[in-house]
This record gives C-alpha cells, structure tokens and sequence, in this order.
C-alpha cells in the first residue's frame, strides 16, 4: 500500500543550512522555496532566477541527505513506536514523528544567530524573482508577506505550539489527521523528544554537514552560477 506524503513545513532549518554556505538573501529564499509552495498549495513551474533555483536544489540536497541521518531515522522510528504504544493511529504517529522531530529541530536552531540572520534575509527579498506559478501565486504572495511581518517562528521552541501546529497542518489528511485523544500523547511525545534533541542535535547537524560535504558544491555551483555572481560568504564550499 502506497503510503501517503508527508507535508513539508521545517523551512527554517533549511534556512540554516543554506546559511552554512552563503546567507544571500535569494539563495537562502530558495532552500525554503520548496516548503513554502507545499504550505500555500501553490504549484511552480519555472524559476528564471539562478540563485533561488540554486537554493532550491540545494533544499532536495539537503533533504535527502538529512531524511538518511542515523540520528533523524532513530529519533522518527521510535517516535512511531512511542506514539502507537499510547493509542495513536498508525499513520498520525508516522507523521507526527517525522514532522513533529523536523519541526522541533527548527525550534532549537533558533537559538542560533546566523540561523535567525539568514532567515529575516530571505523572507524579506522583494521584487521580482521570475517564479512562474501554475497555481497559487497570490497565495504565495501573502504567505511571503505574511512570514515577513511575523519575525521568527519562535513557536516552534514550545511542544505544545508544535502540537498545534501537526494538528492543523494535518487536519486535511484523513490518513494523517488527529483522532479525539491524541493531543495529550502527542505532546507528552515532544516534550521528551525536545529534551532528547537538546543532548543529540549537535550530532545530527554534523552528520548533515557531513553527508552535504560529500557532494562537489564548489562544482554545483559552477554548473549553475558563474564565480563572481556567487557570493560564498563563509569561504570554503565543503559543509
């Protein structure tokens, strides 16, 4: 049985990460670019601008190495294996463990600076980006808009925001959706594994950086960008 897709939404963390390599605004606006469009249902069909589609495959780079993390896939495995021990449906507890552990990430990479930096960066980029839209433009428009004038999504540091947030982002997947009584567990879950992730997320930041510094960014960007159009603040390409 095919397994339904899980929602992407942990675009601050890959602010973060896109930040490791260069805190341009446009580039780090195009490794979150990829979560935006899911949250807005939006559908994009070309990008004129280099940079954004530089940071939007840096986005899939990043999510595949990161999904393959032996931290990330411990953490999720047992999350599904908490969550259905204390009554939550099979597929709410594979996405709640997913999402919810990506999500709590997202809350302690906000207590980093050049984290933060880069993301006011990139959702304040105005103009025009030559994004082309299939669907939802306008609501990727208020959603830019909206991120902007928000600040820093400091909710993600509280489980029992995050809770909320699975609930809602949820709600309009009957296989994923939350059932009467889930919330207490959900949140019970989050709190230990936030605890958990205090003592281990530095670990699996060095196994992304790791696993993204197997790949030749220096040669990505060469097949991509020209040199003097690639501003690489922090020097070398190797994450």
């Amino acid at each position: 049985m095919e397994r339904p897709t899980l929602p992407a939404v942990n675009f601050f963390g890959h602010a973060a990460v896109a930040g490791w390599i260069s805190a341009e605004p446009r580039w780090v606006l195009g490794a979150m670019l990829p979560d935006f469009v899911s949250m807005c249902r939006a559908r994009v069909v070309a990008i004129e601008d280099p940079l954004v589609q530089a940071g939007v495959d840096m986005h899939h780079r990043t999510d595949d190495v990161f999904h393959g993390c032996p931290t990330f896939t411990a953490l999720q495995r047992d999350g599904v294996d908490t969550l259905e021990a204390r009554g939550v449906g099979r597929g709410t507890a594979r996405a709640v463990a997913h999402v919810g552990t990506e999500l709590l990430i997202d809350g302690l990479l906000l207590d980093d600076p050049a984290a933060c930096e880069a993301y006011r960066a990139g959702v304040a980029v105005s103009g025009d980006l030559g994004i082309q839209f299939r669907r939802g433009g306008d609501r990727f428009a208020e959603l830019r808009a909206r991120a902007a004038g928000h600040g820093l999504p400091l909710g993600l540091r509280a489980p029992s925001d995050v809770a909320a947030r699975l609930r809602r982002i949820l709600a309009s997947r009957p296989r994923l959706a939350f059932a009467e009584g889930d919330d207490d567990p959900v949140i019970e879950w989050l709190e230990a594994t936030r605890g958990e992730l205090e003592g281990r997320v530095d670990t699996l930041l060095t196994e992304v950086r790791d696993g993204l510094g197997a790949v030749d960014m220096d040669a990505r960007r060469r097949a991509i960008l020209r040199s003097r159009e690639f501003p690489y603040s922090r020097g070398s390409e190797s994450v």
